[in-house]
C-alpha cells in the first residue's frame, strides 16, 4: 500500500526494533510514492525537492510552494479587481465581464483571507463604474444595519446586478447613437454657397465661368451686373 504523503499514518519503522521486512516494505512504498510525485511535477519544481528523502517531505515542500504562489496570485488578482475602473467611453459590458472573471478566480483559490462576498462584489462593481452611473446603481447597493432587508433591488445578487447594468448600458448606447445621428451637421447650405458665391474658391470649379453657370446660352454681357446674394 502506498502511504498518503499528505497524512502519513505510517511513520518509518525503527530499524533497531522493527521487523526488517516491515522496514524494507515501508522504504519500498515510500520510494514508489516519491516516483509518483516527482513524475507529476515540472523541472522547475524539482529544484525544491531534489534533496528531500521521503515522500512526506517532498509533499510538504510542494504544498508550501503552492500556497505561497496562490497567495501571490491572489494579491495580483485582488489588486487588479480593486483598481480597474471604467470611463464613459469604455465598453461597460466588456468591463463587467472582466470584473466577473477576476472575482471568480479569486474565490476559486479558496482562501478565506481573499474571499469576496456577493455584497462586497456589488460594491466593487459600483465603484468601478463612471460617476454618471451613480444615480442608477445607488438603489441596488447597501443595506440597513440590524434590520431585515426587504428592498428587492438591494436583495439582487451580483449576477442579477450585472445583468441589469448591461441592459441599461444597451439602452444608453442606443439613445446616444440616435442622438448622434439626428445632430449630424447638414452640408446643403455649404454646397449651395460654394456653387453660387463668386468669391468661393470652388465657384469656378470645372473651369466654368459665372455666365456659363447661370445660363450657358446667355451672352457674358447679360450677366455683367450679377452679384452674390450670399456675400
Amino acid at each position: 500500500m502506498v502511504p498518503n504523503p499528505k497524512s502519513p499514518t505510517l511513520p518509518h519503522p525503527d530499524p533497531g526494533t522493527a521487523n526488517p521486512e516491515s522496514v524494507a516494505a515501508w522504504d519500498c512504498n515510500d520510494v514508489y510514492a516519491q516516483i509518483l510525485i516527482t513524475n507529476s511535477i515540472s523541472k522547475d519544481q524539482m529544484v525544491h525537492v531534489s534533496r528531500l528523502n521521503t515522500a512526506y517531505n517532498i509533499w510538504r515542500s510542494l504544498d508550501a510552494i503552492r500556497k505561497m504562489q496562490d497567495y501571490q496570485v491572489a494579491i495580483a488578482i485582488q489588486h487588479s479587481l480593486f483598481c480597474q475602473c471604467a470611463t464613459d467611453n469604455d465598453n461597460i459590458i466588456d468591463h463587467l465581464t472582466q470584473l466577473k472573471k477576476q472575482w471568480e478566480c479569486l474565490n476559486i483559490l479558496d482562501n478565506k483571507d481573499f474571499h469576496i462576498t456577493n455584497i462586497q462584489f456589488k460594491m466593487i462593481i459600483t465603484s468601478s463604474l463612471p460617476l454618471s452611473w451613480d444615480a442608477f446603481t445607488e438603489p441596488y447597493i447597501g443595506h440597513r444595519q440590524e434590520t431585515t432587508e426587504t428592498d428587492l433591488k438591494k436583495l439582487k445578487s451580483s449576477q442579477e446586478f450585472i445583468r441589469i447594468i448591461k441592459e441599461e448600458y444597451g439602452h444608453r448606447k442606443t439613445r446616444k447613437d440616435s442622438t448622434t445621428a439626428t445632430t449630424k451637421p447638414s452640408t446643403t447650405s455649404s454646397t449651395y454657397y460654394s456653387n453660387t458665391c463668386p468669391s468661393h474658391p470652388s465657384f469656378q470649379s470645372g473651369n466654368r465661368t459665372l455666365t456659363e453657370r447661370i445660363d450657358p446660352a446667355m451672352p457674358a454681357t447679360a450677366v455683367s451686373g450679377t452679384f452674390c446674394r450670399n456675400c
